[in-house]
C-alpha cells in the first residue's frame, strides 16, 4: 500500500501558520455583517400589542432603538437611529390580539 508522507510547504511554515493566514485573508475579503433582533410587547386584560424589528447590518453600521408601551388601552411605539457607512436591511413587524388593531 502506497502512502504519501510528504507535504509541500514553504520553508519554516507549519500547518497552523498556513491556516491562520488563510483565515486572515478570508476575513479581509468577505465583508462582515451582523444580524440583530429587537422586540417587546405590552398587554392588559383586553389584549396585547407587540413590535419586532430585525436588522442585518455591516460591521460599520450602528443601530440605536428605543420603545415605549402603555396600558388601558395597550399601546406601543418605537424609534431608531441608524448611522455609519455600509449596508442595512430592516424588517419591522407589528402584532396585536384581542380588541386591538394595528394602525
Amino acid at each position: 500500500m502506497w502512502r504519501n508522507t510528504h507535504t509541500i510547504m514553504l520553508p519554516g511554515w507549519n500547518l497552523n501558520k498556513c491556516v491562520i493566514i488563510i483565515l486572515i485573508l478570508q476575513l479581509s475579503i468577505i465583508p462582515t455583517s451582523f444580524a440583530i433582533g429587537v422586540g417587546f410587547s405590552v398587554s392588559d386584560s383586553s389584549g396585547s400589542v407587540g413590535i419586532s424589528d430585525y436588522y442585518i447590518v455591516s460591521d460599520s453600521v450602528s443601530v440605536h432603538e428605543s420603545g415605549t408601551g402603555g396600558f388601558s388601552p395597550a399601546s406601543i411605539s418605537s424609534s431608531r437611529t441608524v448611522s455609519g457607512p455600509g449596508s442595512i436591511s430592516m424588517m419591522q413587524k407589528y402584532q396585536g390580539s384581542g380588541g386591538y388593531s394595528i394602525l
